[in-house]
């Protein structure tokens, strides 16, 4: 894809960071520097130096080459730091080239509604964010709202908004020419309100900040899973030597319910298996281990045979594997997708369509929500859906899946600030098509009787409800 990109400013090193991730998405990019009366806003200059220094002595350098060939049929143009001043810029220039081709930016620079990165951090907000927008028929709309869980450092905010402005741009693209509902955007309303202003009183605040932060104890948490029936307490279920366990699947076969879960050893995880009753619980060992972590074991029953695609991002693949002997015996078939890094993936099969739905990491968390779909299972050729990525915020990931009266409900665990598996929520699907998927969020209350504070994984079925917990050790 030929992406024109405008700038105004030099870039500084995590800029030049995104557009090489951009570029390396198979994307050529062509830039062009205007000039306009906005003075920068911050300059990233004294970071930068630390970032070289960095580079130099322990990393290979980064080669960043700025291609100023000229081009005048881009498949789509982006304007970086943009405002009203800068898009009249833009709009003259691309006015007098005789180019056409839609616009993009974001409102990383603009946008009263949004507070600076350092009030998010000190007021410990859940999420930062920011808007896209395209133009369409000579007017801009809102293309997708971008949201990324809080860190407690200013430059890590402000490299995953940098990263959000920047490395999604192609898919963003490609989305906008399958919507059919926009919302227009007023440009008279928009404000220059950048959220990395600084200013003396935010910076003295963020300074207390830091210092009560690096006070701080490393406090260590680890999840563990847990089961009960209705009415009834959870209880913990068994693992060997009692190691830490979470992203547990609930089946029953043949009138004996199974738990299928991560557990962990030295640090790395491997698939085990349980089964339950009503007061306890029975460990019957590892199932699938590899050289590689593997968690969230998503198990689904196709044409009277079992498979499971647990997480193997460290893989950089999504396996299958199939159940020779269920539920203990398992084989690896085959890799679906092959160098992606997705997490927490579940398959879910509508007229005869088989669909992903998975969170994909570009950097940082694993939080841009993806769909691919395949009328053959045992596929390679797995085609993105129209409206990828379907949601980018702090929620979007998996977090467990369960039917309950035909009805097809999907868990999302929920990030917090500088906090990962903080808690759940619920969503039923009510629209799941190659061109359209829909959600509608419910009342988690009806589902469960456990306060779901540090949950980050809920299954059920008939019988029990099955969830993990996050906890000081």
């Amino acid at each position: 894809m030929k992406i024109l990109i405008f700038y105004f400013e030099n870039f500084n090193y995590l800029e030049k960071n995104a557009f090489n991730i951009l570029k390396k998405k198979n994307n050529e990019l062509y830039f062009k520097k205007l000039h306009s009366s906005t003075k920068p806003t911050f300059s990233l200059k004294s970071f930068e130096l630390y970032f070289y220094f960095i580079k130099k002595y322990f990393l290979r350098e980064k080669f960043f080459f700025i291609n100023k060939t000229n081009i005048s049929n881009p498949d789509f143009i982006y304007v970086h730091r943009a405002n009203k001043e800068r898009l009249e810029i833009v709009k003259q220039y691309l006015k007098s080239h005789h180019i056409n081709s839609t616009i993009l930016f974001s409102d990383l620079e603009t946008g009263s509604s949004k507070k600076s990165l350092i009030e998010s951090i000190i007021n410990k907000r859940h999420s930062i964010f920011l808007n896209i927008y395209s133009s369409h028929s000579g007017s801009f709309f809102l293309l997708q709202n971008l949201e990324t869980p809080t860190s407690r450092l200013w430059v890590i905010n402000y490299k995953k908004l940098i990263n959000l402005s920047i490395c999604y741009l192609d898919e963003l693209f490609i989305k906008s020419c399958n919507l059919v509902e926009r919302r227009k955007l007023d440009l008279s309303n928009i404000s220059d309100n950048s959220q990395l202003k600084l200013n003396v009183k935010n910076i003295k605040n963020y300074i207390f900040y830091l210092l009560g932060f690096f006070s701080q104890k490393n406090i260590k948490k680890e999840f563990d899973v847990f089961f009960y029936m209705k009415n009834r307490d959870p209880i913990k279920i068994k693992t060997y030597h009692k190691r830490h366990s979470a992203d547990p699947f609930l089946i029953n076969y043949n009138n004996i319910d199974y738990i299928f879960f991560e557990e962990i050893e030295n640090q790395k995880g491997h698939i085990s298996l349980t089964k339950i009753n009503k007061n306890s619980s029975e460990y019957l060992g590892k199932i699938i281990d590899e050289d590689f972590h593997l968690s969230f074991p998503f198990i689904f029953e196709d044409k009277g045979r079992y498979f499971m695609i647990p997480e193997s991002c460290n893989d950089k693949s999504l396996r299958l594997y199939e159940s020779k002997d269920f539920p203990f015996q398992w084989k690896f078939k085959m890799k679906l997708i092959k160098d992606v890094d997705f997490a927490d993936s579940i398959i879910i099969k509508s007229k005869e369509i088989y669909f992903i739905l998975t969170s994909e990491r570009i950097e940082g968390y694993h939080n841009s929500y993806k769909i691919f779909y395949s009328k053959d299972l045992e596929s390679t050729d797995w085609k993105p859906h129209k409206l990828n990525p379907i949601m980018i915020n702090n929620y979007s990931r998996n977090a467990g899946m369960f039917i309950d009266k035909e009805k097809i409900i999907l868990v999302f665990q929920q990030y917090n600030f500088n906090d990962y598996g903080n808690n759940i929520r619920l969503f039923e699907l009510n629209k799941l098509s190659t061109s359209t998927f829909g959600i509608e969020e419910i009342n988690k209350d009806q589902y469960m009787n456990h306060e779901t504070e540090n949950t980050h994984h809920f299954v059920k079925n008939a019988y029990f409800n099955v969830f993990d917990k996050q906890s000081i050790i």
